[in-house]
């Protein structure tokens, strides 16, 4: 059996840096708009799938790609969520059972604890650490850095528990 962490992290043009340093007297100052979202999609294991849809997410969307997942293996394979109300939608929840005859089966972690959903901690590395604020530019830019991080996760971008 294989097991996978699934999870959804949302990016716009509002960067998620609380401070910076800068020197007294300057300001930097960044473009800032929610109007656009991306929203990465992902399923964690130790190559991990991710998927990049623009806008952000709902309940047919998580169903879509999990049915895409899905098709992918051959063995039977649990992928663990936590409960957002975007992974508990009729449209995902009604193909539990459709899932579960192609060896996918869906376990929700319990209410109130998305720390115990490893992806978080790869989407905290992401928005944190390796978006660089030159990133949140304009959308094209955010979406180009973001791909590449994306492509890039375990060799140019790694997490190191030490």
């Amino acid at each position: 059996m294989d097991l996978y962490y699934f999870d959804e992290a949302g990016s716009n043009l509002t960067p998620t840096i609380s401070y910076a340093w800068q020197p007294k007297g300057e300001r930097y100052q960044l473009p800032s708009s929610r109007r656009q979202n991306l929203t990465v999609l992902g399923f964690m294991d130790s190559h991990g799938e991710r998927f990049l849809f623009e806008g952000a997410a709902n309940g047919k969307v998580v169903a879509a790609c999990m049915d895409a997942f899905a098709g992918q293996f051959t063995k039977k394979t649990v992928v663990i969520l936590d409960q957002a109300s975007i992974h508990t939608r009729q449209q995902v929840v009604g193909k539990i059972p459709q899932w579960k005859r192609q060896g996918l089966f869906l376990q929700f972690l319990p209410p109130y604890c998305p720390e115990l959903n490893q992806i978080e901690i790869l989407w905290e590395f992401v928005k944190y650490y390796w978006l660089d604020l030159s990133a949140y530019e304009d959308m094209e830019t955010l979406k180009d850095t973001l791909l590449d991080v994306l492509q890039n996760i375990g060799s140019k971008y790694l997490i190191t528990f030490t």
